[in-house]
């Protein structure tokens, strides 16, 4: 005998100690809050632009004025002004979107719940339209982010599994030839953040212990950052001005996001992530940044609830 009508999933049912009342736990998906962290008090706090969204993966162009995010749990790709008006739908199963340099379009790595499918990148008017994927190649690939003249992507290489195959590569597409070619000297780095400036591509080792600097113009490597209790975040991001890579330690027993100066190494702690339920957003813990360098994360909104139901016996 059926005894309720909910869509959602209904689990650890239990009688009243009277009998006349039935308690349960209605599970819904869970959501996530944006948060941004404020200098002043030293917190996080509900980012007021998007208040009462459920959001993560922000990327904003390069003028500040629209803002591309993901909305979570459907990963879908979104975009919006920056006061948060005007908010448009422009793709399912997406990750990590990026505006190229003009603001005309949106770079981002198409998303899918089958893990066994690789990931592609696909490319889409910033105006709507349908995404095309960037680059025809059965490997599996990760997030873009675009040459800074906004010439081609640079990015790194995915897979199921992790630690992901020794092998892998730095890579990068032009869109004027169609072709792809290899980083020399970026085996077994993944990961990859282009610089603003166009200089460095900040990428991260196969294991997630160490972020690395990569030099565009000399091919050189330069170790930026190594945590003894943690790995590395899954989201690298550089300072608008290309002056610092931020970077957390989201396994820390003092987990905290950090800036590192290019080149000069210096490391400075800027956020406590103490005691913030972070939000997976089924591809990692993601960090982003404001405009202005303020530090973004999503926080986990639990979903579920407890209700009582009146019991009447058959």
């Amino acid at each position: 005998m059926r005894l309720t009508t909910s869509p959602n999933d209904i689990g650890e049912p239990v009688l009243s100690k009277d009998g006349k009342r039935v308690f349960a736990i209605v599970r819904a998906p869970e959501g996530g809050e944006l948060m941004r962290y404020d200098p002043v008090s030293r917190r996080f706090a509900t980012y007021p632009d998007s208040a009462g969204l459920s959001v993560g993966h922000v990327s904003f162009s390069r003028d500040a004025k629209r803002v591309a995010y993901v909305a979570y749990p459907e990963m879908a790709l979104w975009k919006m002004n920056a006061d948060g008006t005007g908010r448009q739908k422009l793709a399912d199963n997406a990750a990590l979107p990026r505006w190229s340099p003009d603001g005309r379009q949106i770079a981002y790595m198409g998303w899918n719940k089958d893990a066994r499918v690789p990931t592609k990148i696909y490319v889409i008017s910033a105006d709507g339209g349908a995404p095309r994927q960037a680059l025809q190649s059965p490997e599996w690939q990760g997030g873009p982010t675009w040459t800074s003249d906004g010439s081609g992507l640079i990015f790194g290489e995915n897979d199921k599994v992790f630690p992901i195959r020794a092998s892998c590569l730095i890579h990068l597409f032009d869109f004027k030839s169609g072709k792809t070619s290899d980083l020399p000297g970026s085996t077994g780095l993944w990961t990859a953040r282009a610089c603003p400036t166009g200089r460095y591509v900040a990428a991260v080792t196969r294991d997630n212990r160490k972020l690395v600097l990569y030099d565009m113009r000399t091919a050189g490597l330069t170790e930026l950052a190594t945590f003894p209790d943690s790995t590395i975040g899954a989201n690298p991001s550089w300072s608008s001005d290309g002056r610092f890579i931020y970077v957390d330690a989201p396994e820390s027993t003092d987990p905290a996001i950090y800036r590192i100066s290019v080149p000069g190494k210096r490391m400075a702690r800027v956020a406590s992530l103490k005691g913030i339920q972070r939000s997976n957003g089924d591809i990692g813990l993601w960090m982003g940044l404001t405009p202005d360098n303020l530090p973004l994360i999503m926080r986990t909104v639990q979903s579920n609830e407890i209700y009582a139901w009146d019991w009447i016996a058959p």
